[in-house]
């Protein structure tokens, strides 16, 4: 299996090591090309997954390293039955400890109680939620 994939991705060589022959491209140089011959395509938020790049392409798999998909047209992907993933909710809980982090340098600079502050949350995705539930 032939997989294409963005060169900046941690550790991707390691992660997919016998997997197939994996090519790996600077993401904002991928294009047409590339792909010929791939099944699978691993990118970040710098390459824009539309028909344009895949339209002549026999890519099965497309797999997102963020949390966003801005950068990918779903409706051509289901168009075409390629399977999609992304990685939304993956640094829920690092994102929820540094919030917890700047809250406790907030109190500690302003020398405040927990007690006595009181605390908004605006949206109860991933990141909300969790923060909501551990606090």
């Amino acid at each position: 299996m032939k997989i294409v994939a963005d060169a900046n991705l941690y550790d991707i060589q390691r992660a997919f090591e016998g997997t197939g022959e994996l090519v790996l491209v600077p993401g904002r140089q991928l294009d047409r090309e590339h792909l010929k011959g791939a099944e699978a395509l691993l990118v970040r938020s710098v390459t824009q997954v539309d028909a344009e790049l895949l339209k002549t392409s026999n890519v099965r798999f497309v797999g997102t390293f963020t949390s966003g998909a801005d950068h990918i047209d779903n409706t051509y992907l289901a168009s075409r039955d390629i399977t999609f993933v992304d990685a939304k909710g993956s640094n829920a809980n690092a994102v929820v400890d540094y919030c917890f982090a700047a809250l406790a340098y907030c109190i500690t600079k302003k020398s405040l109680s927990l007690k006595d502050c009181k605390i908004g949350i605006i949206g109860g995705g991933n990141v909300g939620g969790l923060f909501a539930e551990k606090l």
